[in-house]
């Protein structure tokens, strides 16, 4: 997201910004990462285990709990890199392209809605999980431990949905040509990135 090569932010915010991103994003990989190898790891442990006759109490728990942080960690990472689906109906009805941006630009702040909704609802429950002290049956995992990446999950999504909106605002502000040699280039990319 190049929001932070902004002309309007002082050199020292948007080194700050830019790094700090870049950490969190690194932070993300590798949370994907070491995740999926431990999800393969476990499986392939059970499989083993069941060709043996033998079962290791709980894997299927500790598993359980590894996929949810999986899918929300993954959750935040497509809306990072702007993979995540959208129903973009509108290109049906203009195909101008300031109000194209305009309309993307406040379909992200819907979305930034949405998911600071979601980070209220998840925040709520990781508190209620934490007093009631929830745990699974087998290992006694906390629950709190997997609503904790709907939490990250869904932060980390609303202010990358929340950074989308102000770009796409901003690049209304271009020239209509400007704006479609950058769609045209843009598409290129997404087709090539898609091996077409």
């Amino acid at each position: 997201m190049k929001i932070f090569e902004a002309k309007t932010l002082s050199p020292k915010l948007r080194a700050f910004l830019t790094g700090t991103g870049h950490v969190v994003v690194g932070a993300q990989r590798t949370i994907l990462v070491i995740v999926n190898v431990v999800i393969a790891l476990a499986m392939f442990f059970e499989v083993i285990l069941r060709l043996a006759n033998m079962s290791l109490l709980g894997l299927e728990d500790f598993v359980m709990y590894i996929v949810v942080w999986l899918y929300f960690i993954g959750v935040s990472y497509g809306a990072y890199r702007g993979t995540h689906y959208r129903g973009e109906m509108v290109t049906l009805f203009t195909r101008n392209a300031k109000v194209l941006e305009l309309l993307r630009g406040l379909f992200g702040f819907i979305s930034t809605g949405l998911m600071l909704t979601m980070v209220y609802f998840a925040i709520r429950y990781f508190l209620f999980a934490i007093s009631v002290g929830e745990r699974s049956a087998t290992l006694g995992i906390s629950s709190a431990f997997a609503i904790a990446s709907l939490v990250l999950g869904f932060s980390l999504a609303s202010w990358y949905f929340f950074v989308e909106a102000i770009k796409h605002l901003r690049d209304s502000r271009q020239s209509k040509a400007e704006l479609e040699e950058f769609h045209k280039q843009e598409m290129l990319r997404k087709l090539e990135e898609a091996g077409l």
